[in-house]
């Protein structure tokens, strides 16, 4: 029950970007002590950031919407990590790339090979990146558009998702653990996410190590769905053990 009404109040405040306490409370007819527990841990989770009389979008504030941005965060592991994924890729494979700022940097080093590859995607970057190449045959997916994050998802962009299979689908996540799998932060993208999954003969997720140490609201897949995990060389010893001692096929990238 709690956890899904923090689902319920995390679209409430994404929605309105600013939402005053009292309007919580009374909107999901809960008390003031209730809706403050709730408050402090969906803050602690970096779901939302709390604000004297309130609650606040934590991403828009943040703005990490804009690909210059999202890209400072981590640019030297989320590098590593793609060109580790690279090597996973061979000539004439179907990709699907996720709208990710790690896959996008998976897309500059395809752009760079000479690989001829299909190349999926619902990024407008990945697209606007590889559209004038000459090797890549390039399916957008269309579907509503999430302007703040560049990309598209909804009913349109999966069912274009199910006419189609994928040699491989890299797949970028807001938080990772072995009890929770691989979740995302905003719910609009969560079933398309899994059609990636599923309409792909193989599965990688591609994270950077502090995904390892976030929580994020919504799960899309469990961690034995894909088939390989990569992520850099600064994620901490003991989640490496404990991914190893569960058998979880963890690829730490190095330079």
């Amino acid at each position: 029950m709690k956890e899904n009404r923090q689902k319920q109040i995390l679209e409430f405040i994404n929605r309105r970007e600013y939402v005053p306490f009292s309007e919580l409370c009374e909107y999901f007819h809960v008390s003031n002590a209730t809706m403050r527990r709730d408050l402090v841990e969906m803050d602690r989770k970096h779901l939302i950031r709390r604000e004297h009389g309130g609650a606040r979008c934590l991403f828009r504030d943040q703005d990490p919407t804009t690909i210059q941005t999202r890209l400072g965060l981590s640019n030297q592991e989320k590098t590593v990590i793609a060109q580790r994924a690279f090597q996973f890729i061979d000539d004439n494979d179907s990709i699907i790339l996720d709208a990710s700022s790690t896959c996008l940097k998976i897309a500059e080093i395809v752009a760079r090979s000479p690989l001829h590859l299909t190349i999926v995607t619902n990024y407008f970057e990945i697209a606007s990146l590889l559209k004038d190449s000459p090797k890549i045959d390039l399916l957008f997916l269309g579907g509503f558009v999430r302007k703040q994050f560049n990309s598209t998802t909804g009913t349109f962009a999966e069912m274009m998702v199910d006419n189609l299979q994928a040699d491989i689908a890299f797949i970028g996540c807001d938080s990772i653990s072995l009890e929770k799998g691989a979740a995302n932060n905003k719910m609009d993208v969560v079933d398309l996410k899994k059609k990636f999954i599923q309409n792909s003969n193989t599965s990688i997720c591609v994270c950077d190590n502090s995904k390892f140490t976030k929580n994020a609201m919504f799960p899309f897949a469990e961690i034995n769905e894909f088939k390989a995990i990569i992520t850099d060389e600064n994620i901490e010893l003991p989640t490496v053990q404990a991914f190893q001692d569960h058998e979880v096929p963890l690829i730490i990238a190095r330079q």
